[in-house]
């Protein structure tokens, strides 16, 4: 090879591995923002919830009460299509123990709607207000265009417990 064009080689293989690098920094961004890992916690003034797993229909605040025993969840539908949970459909277990399924009848929720569903949870009684608690949480839905049923979307809840009735 002629030495004259050593250099321009060199300087044009270095170009080629910093672009390479470069994109595979912004496609592993990509992948990482479109996961969701990013996204903070979603907090209100009396409520911490923290939400892993599920798909189309999304946990997006939740209250447990010691006193009442019972889980409040608000569940927003953030697909394209209505969804129909059905009776029995939301199932939540809190320390190998199945709390009282719901709702009583099937609920639709139309796309970006939301539903706050109340479950009663005996189990609550174990735990002293400020604790934070661990839900494991099915919810069986479908799809109203297709029909297409989804058994589970499944997820953990994590959930603070407090004396709101």
């Amino acid at each position: 090879m002629n030495p004259r064009f050593r250099g321009g080689q060199t300087s044009l293989e270095f170009t080629i591995i910093y672009a390479v690098v470069v994109f595979v920094i912004i496609i592993g961004a990509l992948a990482v923002w479109k996961m969701g890992v990013l996204k903070p916690n979603l907090q209100s003034q009396n409520t911490a919830i923290e939400v892993i797993g599920f798909s189309q229909i999304r946990p997006t605040d939740a209250f447990a009460s010691s006193i009442s025993d019972e889980i409040r969840m608000r569940l927003v539908n953030e697909g394209g299509y209505s969804i129909t949970i059905p009776s029995g459909g939301l199932n939540i277990t809190v320390r190998q123990s199945q709390c009282t399924l719901y709702p009583t009848s099937d609920v639709l929720i139309d796309p970006g709607s939301n539903f706050t569903a109340v479950v009663y949870c005996e189990e609550l009684q174990n735990f002293n207000d400020g604790d934070i608690i661990k839900a494991l949480t099915t919810i069986n839905y479908t799809n109203t265009v297709s029909g297409t049923q989804y058994p589970q979307s499944k997820g953990v809840v994590y959930l603070l417990v407090g004396p709101v009735t």
